[in-house]
């Protein structure tokens, strides 16, 4: 009898494994599938994957992309591609974006998160439309552009060239040098043009700049933008005697403050509530000499399965933390969500730029009432000056 079992699992798993094999996508030739592809990744670093008829493939340069393939890009990571010599993409990290429908002389983009600086090359004849948001944008040719969706912003920078804007009822025609930003409070949209200033860029945006060399930008004054920046994190940096030897943090992620409340929440909330509000006990992790809370959290999240919900924000130019564990900020009150603590104090900035040094403690804890009072904070703390 075991043996008839032991042949039938062997029989599965072969089944199961000549299924696979059958469905993954095919690396040959350049071309992912049998299709014909519309753009190809020419450009690849970090952690870059594809979602192609519902399941995730890892990509690989030289790949062909079809409509509608998605492109998700991770921390750390980019990716580029060329579509027929109708837009270079480079996706820039913690962005998602996905080829829509194409035909003769026709490419449509859809950017769906995070950031993509792109080149319409020179040509006649031929449409672009690249949608980001409830927004779209049709470039001229020759035109350089970027767009940015983030959670209540999208922005369409034109560093060259010329574009079509359209969206929430507006249309601009967009020159080099402007901008359009879509801001959205509470349910009041504001779409308005102005002028790219370049200290406001996201770093990665400024880095395709200089290396295309743009004739509109001083490669000098975005250099010294670069420059200042690097200055600020190494001013915040521990010092670098501290990464001698071994380097290690402890972490905790707790939820104790919902638990008297936890009979009164929504069925699927309270079910991702530990019973005794521990996330995380504290846990000792080796870390590298750079690394920020930020990194210490995706870290312990990603190898304990929890669920991390982050965006990046770009009037901070960093990350903030929305969810931990299922549990977002506002379940429990207009003024609750996650907050941390390093060594039981509360920095007052985010923790994508607070720099680790070797014994650290730090602690997520989540806050139902009082911007964090109830978990420790400072009686004194005002919400408006953090």
């Amino acid at each position: 009898m075991k043996k008839i079992i032991a042949l039938t699992c062997a029989v599965v798993a072969i089944v199961v494994i000549m299924i696979a094999v059958s469905m993954a996508p095919r690396f040959s030739s350049g071309s992912m599938y049998e299709e014909d592809p519309v753009a190809v990744v020419d450009e690849l670093t970090g952690d870059v994957s594809i979602t192609h008829g519902g399941l995730n493939y890892t990509l690989k340069e030289g790949i062909g992309l079809c409509p509608g393939d998605r492109v998700l890009v991770g921390r750390n990571s980019s990716c580029g591609f060329e579509a027929a010599g109708l837009l270079d993409a480079h996706m820039n990290y913690d962005s998602t974006a996905k080829i829509l429908k194409t035909s003769d002389g026709l490419f449509e983009l859809s950017i769906e998160e995070g950031s993509v600086f792109m080149e319409r090359p020179s040509g006649e004849g031929e449409t672009v439309t690249v949608s980001f948001g409830k927004c779209e944008v049709v470039p001229s040719a020759g035109a350089v552009f970027s767009c940015e969706v983030y959670p209540g912003s999208q922005t369409v920078n034109c560093y060259s060239g010329e574009l079509e804007f359209s969206g929430y009822g507006k249309r601009f025609t967009v020159s080099a040098s402007e901008n359009v930003i879509v801001a959205q409070v509470s349910a009041e949209v504001s779409v308005y043009k102005s002028k790219i200033v370049l200290s406001e860029l996201r770093d990665d945006l400024l880095l395709c700049i200089l290396e295309r060399g743009i004739d509109a930008y001083d490669p000098g004054e975005i250099e010294d933008i670069l420059s200042a920046r690097q200055t600020e994190t190494a001013m915040r940096l521990p010092d670098e005697d501290d990464a001698d030897g071994a380097m290690y943090a402890t972490i905790e992620i707790r939820c104790d403050t919902v638990l008297p409340d936890l009979e009164e929440m929504p069925g699927a909330l309270a079910k991702v509530i530990p019973r005794n509000g521990v996330m995380l006990a504290e846990t000792k992790v080796p870390i590298e000499y750079g690394q920020t809370v930020f990194d210490l959290l995706y870290l312990v999240c990603t190898r304990s399965d929890i669920e991390l919900d982050y965006k990046y924000l770009p009037l901070i130019k960093g990350y903030y933390i929305t969810g931990i564990g299922g549990l977002s900020e506002f379940d429990c009150g207009k003024s609750s969500g996650w907050l941390y603590r390093v060594n039981g104090w509360y920095p007052n900035y985010g923790c994508y730029s607070c720099y680790l040094k070797s014994g650290d403690k730090v602690v997520f804890a989540y806050t139902c009432d009082g911007y964090g009072r109830d978990i420790g904070r400072d009686e004194d703390f005002d919400p408006d000056e953090w």
